[in-house]
């Protein structure tokens, strides 16, 4: 079934395939997303971050709960109980039980603070590596066999990259900015220097 999407949520290949998990939950027509791709830079809902080489995504699930076993309790825990070893981040709290997962990890380094922000949502993020291995297991069709990513070597201080401005020379080769006064960067030469 379905799931609902608030309107203007932003999705990559990431977290399109992850509603296509989700579209496995019992439950799944109570559920709705309401963010997905976003502006936040260091989190997995900026769209453009990588987890052990394979691009990663996040989502946030909401719900109401109507009955029964309440919906956030069961949403986290389907997700906590099948696919935590496939997961990058889980982070919610409900009926006073924290469903967190680090780094394909059953662990809980988030902070008070975060987890406090979790009561009324399901933060859910993974790869695209790791989701197209959930749906093979789930035996969806659509879902190719994985290829692990290709190993990436850790960034020295001396090699880091300024991989925002690399991407807006990009977007903006491509015609998604404005080479002369771009959105707050003033002047930018495309080819440096």
């Amino acid at each position: 079934m379905a799931i609902v999407v608030w309107s203007g949520v932003q999705f990559n290949d990431t977290t399109r395939k992850m509603l296509k998990v989700l579209e496995q939950f019992p439950r799944s027509s109570e559920v709705y997303i309401t963010s997905a791709v976003r502006y936040e830079p260091g989190s997995y809902h900026s769209g453009n971050n990588i987890y052990n080489g394979s691009p990663s995504g996040a989502i946030d699930i909401g719900y109401l709960d109507t009955g029964g076993e309440p919906l956030g309790y069961a949403v986290a825990k389907w997700l906590y109980q099948n696919f935590s070893a496939d997961t990058v981040e889980l982070i919610n709290v409900s009926l006073g039980t924290v469903f967190a997962v680090k780094n394909q990890t059953k662990t809980n380094p988030y902070s008070s603070g975060t987890l406090a922000q979790h009561g009324n949502h399901c933060h859910w993020a993974t790869s695209l590596y790791l989701v197209d291995r959930i749906l093979a297991r789930l035996g969806t069709p659509s879902a190719p066999a994985p290829v692990p990513p290709a190993p990436v070597e850790d960034l020295t201080l001396a090699q880091e990259v300024d991989f925002q401005a690399l991407i807006w020379r990009v977007e903006a080769l491509l015609g998604n900015h404005n080479v002369i006064g771009g959105p707050t960067r003033g002047e930018v030469n495309l080819f440096g220097g």
